[in-house]
């Protein structure tokens, strides 16, 4: 886990958890990709010149 000002927090889990934990944080990694995706169209969606032109630089790149 990370806070402000790039510090780093480390905790112990019990090992009876281990398998939860993991599975919270495959959906928090999921979710996040997910709302990335979201932001990204909602982006190209409100801003169509600027998406169109990224897209084109993309393709000759």
């Amino acid at each position: 886990m990370t806070y402000p000002g790039g510090r780093t927090r480390q905790f112990s889990v019990r090992r009876e958890r281990v398998a939860e934990v993991r599975r919270w944080l495959s959906n928090y990694q999921d979710l996040k990709e997910a709302i990335e995706t979201v932001c990204e169209l909602n982006h190209d969606l409100l801003r169509p010149d600027q998406a169109a032109s990224k897209r084109r630089r993309k393709r000759h790149d």
